[in-house]
C-alpha cells in the first residue's frame, strides 16, 4: 500500500517533468503587487516534486513539521493527488507495528528462520516444496491456515493464495497427476477419484452373495495378481505368470432318495407331464413305450 502511493507520485511527478505547463507556475502580477505568498519558497524542487515530497516526509517524521504544514506543502506540490500521503504516519506506524509483533512471535520466527533456509536454493521441485510445507505446518499447527504468495518479477506483482489441505504449492504435472491416480486406486476403503461411482456395475452377482454362509471362514484367498498402468494413458495390463486364487470348499448336500426322485418326475406339477392333459399325458407314455420296446 504505502509502495503504491508513493509510485504513483513518482509517476505523477515524471508526467510534471515530461509536460513542463503541468508544473507550478508564478503568477507575475501577483508577484508584481506583492500579493504572492513566499511561505512556500522553502520547498526545493529543483530535484524534482517527488524528492521534494520526501524530503518533507523525512522533516514530518522528524518532527520539524507538524500534521498542517505537511498537507499544506504536500498539496501545494501536488495539488489534489496530495491526499495519498495525508496519512502517511499511521501507515508506517501500522507497518512497524505489524513487523514487531512478527519478531517477538516464536511461530512467526521460526517461519522467517525457514524461509530464509531455503531461499538459497538453486531450485525447487515439488517433493522440496512438500517438505516445507510439512515444516510450515509443524510450526503453525496443523489447525492453522496456511498462504502461499506469489512475486512475479516481470510484472511486478504479488498474489496471496489460502492454501487447503490438499492444494499443490506448485502446478501439478502429468506425472503428479499420475501419482495422485495411482495412489487413489490402491486405496481400497474409498473411491479412486475421478471415477464415477454411479455409473459402474457390481462386481459378483447377486445370487453367489451369502450374507450368513457358515463355511467362508474355509475359503483360501492368495492375492498375486501383478499389472502396471500406463503413465500415458492410464491403460491397465496384467502381468503374465501372476494370479489372485479365491477358492471355495463344495458344500456336500444330501442326495435324495429314488423314491423322492420318482415322486418328483412323475408329479403333474413339477415333473415331465406338467401343464399336459390326462388323454395327451397317456398318449406320450405309450409314445415312449413303443420306442423303447422296438429302438432304431
Amino acid at each position: 500500500m504505502l509502495y503504491s502511493r508513493l509510485n504513483k507520485l513518482r509517476a505523477l511527478d515524471a508526467e510534471m517533468q515530461a509536460n513542463p505547463h503541468m508544473g507550478k507556475r508564478v503568477n507575475k502580477v501577483a508577484r508584481d503587487l506583492g500579493l504572492y505568498n513566499n511561505r512556500f519558497e522553502e520547498i526545493d524542487t529543483s530535484k524534482g516534486c517527488y524528492q521534494a515530497v520526501l524530503e518533507m516526509i523525512d522533516r514530518f517524521f522528524d518532527g520539524d513539521i507538524d500534521q498542517q504544514v505537511f498537507e499544506e506543502h504536500t498539496r501545494y506540490v501536488f495539488v489534489t493527488d496530495a491526499y495519498l500521503i495525508f496519512t502517511i504516519d499511521k501507515l508506517v506506524h501500522s507497518m512497524v507495528k505489524q513487523i514487531q509483533a512478527i519478531t517477538v512471535d516464536p511461530k512467526s520466527v521460526e517461519l522467517i528462520r525457514l524461509f530464509r533456509s531455503d531461499k538459497g536454493l538453486e531450485s525447487m521441485s515439488p517433493r522440496t516444496l512438500s517438505v516445507y510445507r510439512l515444516k510450515a505446518e509443524d510450526i503453525v499447527g496443523s489447525d492453522e491456515n496456511l498462504y502461499k504468495i506469489n512475486f512475479n518479477n516481470e510484472v511486478k506483482n504479488m498474489t496471496i493464495q489460502l492454501i487447503g489441505k490438499d492444494d499443490y504449492m506448485l502446478e501439478p504435472t502429468a506425472e503428479d497427476k499420475y501419482e495422485d491416480y495411482v495412489a487413489s486406486y490402491m486405496d481400497w476403503v474409498n473411491t479412486t477419484e475421478g471415477i464415477d461411482a454411479s455409473s459402474m456395475k457390481p462386481t459378483f452377482l447377486t445370487r453367489n452373495l451369502r450374507p450368513q454362509d457358515e463355511h467362508l471362514n474355509k475359503i483360501f484367498v492368495q492375492s498375486k495378481l501383478q499389472y502396471k498402468i500406463d503413465q500415458d494413458t492410464y491403460h491397465m495390463y496384467y502381468i503374465v505368470g501372476s494370479e489372485d486364487v479365491f477358492v471355495r470348499p463344495t458344500l456336500h448336500h444330501s442326495k435324495p432318495s429314488g423314491s423322492q426322485w420318482q415322486e418328483w418326475v412323475e408329479s403333474s406339477t413339477t415333473g415331465w407331464s406338467k401343464n399336459l392333459d390326462k388323454d395327451t399325458k397317456q398318449a406320450m407314455e405309450e409314445e415312449a413305450r413303443k420306442l423303447l420296446s422296438n429302438p432304431i
